[in-house]
């Protein structure tokens, strides 16, 4: 399984990632656009993607639904790239980030320094809100969300998990994550470059 459409395994790359220049994605945020959901405060989402060996990632793709014009982000925003034992890199805050600003549509975050993936795998992104949106009409920017459920592959991956709770930062780079499906992990979508 390397991307899920209707939540059937595919293998390889999604050709219609590779088509916006993308290296994969977990889901297609185009399979169905207005099932999103806001990202819940101070739990690390971690969601599976499927990745050759030898790519460069360097960022990190969130496909928004909701527009986040007159927002100020939150206090503490964070994403992470590594596998699912450890966080390799990770952002630090991106509160300020101008990726945050206003639209909708795909929103790159930078995980702050490159990663070669040294082996054909699944990798995590690892996604943190410490706080929540404010200003404008009140309403928190959602993100597509896929049909991933939560829990373990028919090959022992965890495809949506969370790795923590009530944290208000990402652990440090090369720290131990334990992945869980405890914090009600939701699936959504992202992808890679």
């Amino acid at each position: 399984m390397s991307y899920l459409t209707d939540q059937l395994a595919q293998e390889g790359c999604d050709p219609a990632a590779l088509a916006l220049g993308l290296l994969n994605w977990n889901n297609n945020p185009n399979a169905n656009p207005t099932n999103a959901a806001t990202l819940a405060t101070q739990t690390i989402f971690a969601l599976a993607i499927w990745l050759p060996a030898g790519v460069r990632v360097s960022n990190v793709w969130l496909p928004f639904n909701v527009a986040k014009s007159a927002t100020t982000p939150p206090t503490g925003a964070f994403v992470g790239f590594g596998t699912g034992a450890a966080i390799q890199i990770q952002s630090g805050n991106l509160n300020a980030h101008a990726s945050w600003g206003a639209g909708t549509n795909w929103q790159i975050l930078p995980i702050g320094a490159q990663y070669v993936t040294p082996l054909p795998n699944y990798y995590y992104v690892y996604l943190l809100v410490n706080g929540t949106w404010t200003g404008g009409a009140g309403t928190q920017p959602t993100i597509v969300r896929g049909s991933t459920p939560a829990g373990l592959s028919m090959n022992n991956v965890f495809q949506v998990a969370t790795a923590g709770t009530g944290q208000t930062a990402l652990p440090a780079n090369g720290a131990a994550v334990t992945l869980a499906t405890s914090g009600s992990p939701i699936g959504y979508c992202v992808g890679v470059n």
